[in-house]
């Protein structure tokens, strides 16, 4: 091939039977075999002799752009068609035909199968029971105060010479009386309450609670070797609460939620524990 370069407006590239033409002006270079136009490429893309311009040369295998001016490869056209559900034209409608005989009913279809029925959920497990509180112990009676010991027997008198008699000894004196025994401590006493409000418990309180309108909120006031008794004596699903300074067998509260559910709380230090 070779260039002329006398050619100001465009330049040729050409052979013996190849033209290659490009416009200075436009840009747009143009293919010639034997003088005749096979091929334009300008800035909107490419076109041969005859067809659509194209400007692309696409992979994409499932065509969505639709587009009339991309070409795309084997890859993608085979993909496609794997892919694709093929569906025959539909025939042309034949004329109509006499009226034949009433067809035999058509079976009816059978019937889907039903779903399987969801498992049902398990049910919670119930509370158990709190322990009944034990009974204070009796104190125990003080040990009885010791006898005191007896006086020493005083001696006898010397014989006084005969005809004066001798004088009397002086009498022992008597013994110390045994101090009295300490006595034993008291039992706890109890203090039973009925209450449906929050209120605050201390040493020997036993509160018998109605939750029937709300829950209820309980403090225990720390108090050393106090003991406190809570039941819970309504059916309802409303809560006791029950809290301290301190924790209650590690917890920051105890939650009695089941009638009939009493707990026996004792103190120590600033804690309580559930005994």
């Amino acid at each position: 091939m070779t260039y002329n370069p006398e050619w100001s407006d465009f330049s040729r590239i050409w052979d013996k039977n190849t033209q290659v033409e490009v416009d200075d002006d436009t840009g747009e270079a143009t293919i010639k075999i034997k003088g005749n136009l096979k091929a334009k490429v300008d800035e909107d893309g490419f076109s041969l002799e005859n067809g659509t311009k194209t400007n692309e040369i696409s992979d994409d295998e499932t065509l969505s752009s639709d587009s009339t001016s991309t070409l795309v490869t084997e890859h993608a056209i085979k993909t496609y068609v794997d892919n694709a559900t093929l569906t025959g034209t539909s025939g042309t409608s034949g004329s109509s035909g006499t009226s034949g005989l009433d067809g035999t009913s058509g079976t009816s279809g059978s019937s889907g199968t039903s779903g399987l029925d969801g498992a049902s959920g398990s049910s919670g497990s119930s509370g158990t029971s709190g322990n009944d509180g034990t009974s204070g112990t009796s104190g125990s009676s003080g040990t009885s105060g010791s006898s005191g010991t007896s006086g020493i027997d005083g001696t006898s008198g010397t014989s006084g010479t005969s005809g004066i008699d001798g004088t009397s000894g002086t009498s022992g004196s008597s013994g110390s009386s045994g101090t009295s025994g300490s006595s034993g401590s008291s039992g706890i006493s109890y203090n039973i309450n009925y209450i449906s409000s929050d209120s605050t418990a201390q040493d020997g309180d036993v509160f018998l609670v109605d939750t029937t309108s709300s829950d209820i909120y309980i403090t225990l006031i720390p108090s050393i070797d106090s003991k406190i008794v809570i039941k819970k004596i309504t059916s309802d699903s409303n809560k006791i609460y029950v809290s301290t300074t301190g924790t209650i067998d590690g917890y920051s509260q105890i939650v009695i939620d089941i009638q009939n559910q009493s707990y026996v709380f004792v103190c120590f230090g600033d804690d309580y524990f559930v005994i």
